[in-house]
């Protein structure tokens, strides 16, 4: 195997897992922002349920809601959602913003 072969290899290798980890990014993103729901490419650290903390590979998520299967499904999932990115806080997302209708 020549160094150019090995570098397209090599190459290739890390592309795959940098793919491989925006995707689970992403999956994981998408399921607790957008539908509130807990992550599935994290590990769980001291989670109940009222939510907890989720550790991916270079990213968290606390969440913090009702995951009580005996609730109402309208109170089911995450109620806010909070992500770091590498230890820098980067969103908070809360499912039920206060409004005041007060006028």
């Amino acid at each position: 195997m020549t160094k150019k072969q090995f570098a397209l290899r090599f190459g290739a290798a890390v592309l795959s897992f940098v793919l491989l980890w925006f995707s689970a990014g992403l999956i994981d993103y998408m399921r607790a922002v957008c539908f509130y729901k807990e992550p599935v490419f994290c590990m769980d650290f001291g989670t109940d349920e009222n939510g907890g903390f989720y550790k991916g590979l270079g990213y968290t998520y606390a969440i913090s809601g009702n995951f009580d299967y005996d609730s109402p499904a309208e109170y089911y999932g995450a109620q806010s959602v909070e992500l770091w990115v590498f230890g820098q806080k980067v969103k908070t997302v809360l499912r039920y913003e206060e409004r005041s209708d007060a006028e």
